[in-house]
């Protein structure tokens, strides 16, 4: 995102849209329990062979699978090197080596892990627990972290603009997708776009920080259950109802509405052009369809493009549903080509030019757009309750947390804020997979959070399909 200053919105082209707006409240919640620690798959896109740690000031504790008592221990600033060798992972260390099916890892004191794998280098709190990856080469890491620190993490990676109601905003929705959203049996969440960006230790900035001390156990519900918090990075001047993007039954508190506060967005309009012939090929491969023209279709009720018409050669028409054809093009030309779906669409010399608004799938929360309300004086409970209707903001009991909610090792709220924007917030689908190890309350925690999915459910807060790098990292459409 551009650091440039953003012009405030002006109140009167707002005012109505707060007239019914009930600000949400954070009413504590006794019979609510969430889990204090969450575990993290780290790293899933480089398929590591191996990884080089180094122990903190503190120093770290290396056990074989579920042993209590350590194999051996690395005084602080010393290195291992975790390999996979055949069903087992092999540590080599000047103070010890181990062959073990599974290794756990942890800090002596509450510090950061550091991981290197190739040339990315993270720090994580919490233990690192690595197996075997069933079915290839690669090791399976692990991070059991606790809860806010991940918030932390996410809201920096996710967010990473500087005001503060928007980031407490971010760190309730964080929170409340990430336990919402179970990932597997063996894990919660990975670390990427496919989830929600989890940098571990080093990306945390002060704001975020913050933000996730400010909101800790706050979470969104509706009828008594935690919501499906989607979101995205800019609506475009309206959000959209869940059922008009995905295939799924109506969630109330997903409707849309008009947004003016996203008028702040750097999204608020692009145009796309792209070479008919060549689109018409992609068009070609990916779906098999003949096509020698593309006109709109359907539109839902927000303006959005909700199916295309491709006519093919003897006058043939074939429908496809506009989210498709948007995450086609993603995969092809990378995430900023079709920025959303809602956009106008028009030929010029051989060209289709698409003329569109906003940036995601616009469903739930517009980042831009409580960055707008945010910088217009409004309260993290008043951006939550604008963009998810007739929510529940609660404070719920933290269980099972193996260590302080956020590391001492932190900074305080009072020491100073310096945060640069991050670029514009990911979009992306949802993940599937196995693996790892988990305590028995975290299992038990995790089945219910499973059983407590909406019909139909089976991913993500946001909505593409590339990495930030723009690799393609998964062919399955939310919902």
């Amino acid at each position: 995102m551009s650091s440039n200053p953003f012009p405030s919105l002006r109140v009167v082209a707002v005012v109505c849209l707060f007239v019914a707006l009930r600000p949400a409240t954070a009413a504590p919640n006794p019979d609510r329990e969430i889990p204090g620690v969450l575990r993290v798959r780290l790293l899933e896109q480089l398929a590591p062979r191996s990884v080089v740690v180094d122990a903190p000031a503190s120093g770290l504790d290396v056990f074989a699978g579920d042993d209590e008592r350590p194999r051996f221990s690395l005084p602080g600033g010393a290195r291992m090197t975790l390999v996979r060798d055949g069903r087992d992972i092999r540590v080599e260390s000047a103070r010890g080596t181990l062959q073990a099916p599974a290794v756990r890892i942890e800090p002596r004191e509450t510090e950061a892990v550091t991981l290197q794998v190739g040339s990315a280098t993270r720090s994580y709190l919490g233990s690192i627990h690595a197996t075997a990856e069933a079915g290839s080469s690669a090791l399976r890491l692990v991070n059991h972290v606790p809860l806010e620190d991940y918030v932390a993490s996410v809201v920096a990676s996710e967010y990473g603009l500087d005001d503060v109601e928007g980031s407490k905003a971010m760190a309730v929705i964080a929170r409340t997708y990430a336990l919402k959203a179970l990932r597997s049996a063996e894990y919660d969440q990975v670390d990427h776009t496919l989830s929600q960006v989890y940098k571990g230790n080093r990306a945390v900035t002060a704001r975020a920080l913050e933000a996730a001390r400010a909101t800790a156990g706050e979470v969104l519900t509706y009828g008594g259950d935690l919501i499906v918090a989607t979101y995205y990075s800019s609506s475009g001047g309206h959000t959209a109802n869940n059922e008009d993007v995905w295939q799924a039954a109506a969630l109330p508190y997903l409707r849309g509405r008009k947004d003016a506060w996203d008028a702040v967005s750097p999204h608020r309009s692009w145009t796309w052009e792209i070479d008919a012939d060549r689109l018409h090929a992609v068009l070609r491969d990916a779906f098999g369809a003949d096509v020698r023209s593309i006109a709109i279709g359907e539109r839902s009720p927000d303006g959005r493009a909700r199916t295309l018409r491709l006519r093919g050669s003897g006058g043939r028409d074939r429908e496809l549903s506009t989210q498709d054809f948007r995450l086609q093009i993603i995969r092809t030309f990378g995430p900023t080509a079709l920025r959303s779906t809602l956009f106008d669409l028009r030929t010029d010399a051989g060209s289709y030019v698409f003329s569109g608004r906003g940036y995601g799938h616009g469903v739930g929360l517009s980042q831009w757009g409580a960055h707008g309300m945010a910088i217009d004086g409004k309260s993290y409970r008043e951006i939550l309750d604008f963009y998810y209707r007739d929510v529940r903001l609660e404070t719920a009991r933290v269980s099972n947390a193996d260590g302080p909610m956020l590391a001492a090792t932190r900074p305080s709220s009072s020491d100073p804020v310096s945060v640069t924007p991050a670029a514009a917030p990911g979009i992306e689908e949802a993940p599937t997979s196995t693996a790892g190890r988990a305590s028995a309350a975290l299992r038990a925690n995790a089945a219910a959070r499973n059983a407590a999915r909406p019909a139909g459910w089976s991913g993500p807060a946001r909505d593409s399909t590339a990495s930030s790098t723009g690799r393609v990292i998964s062919r399955r459409v939310a919902w």
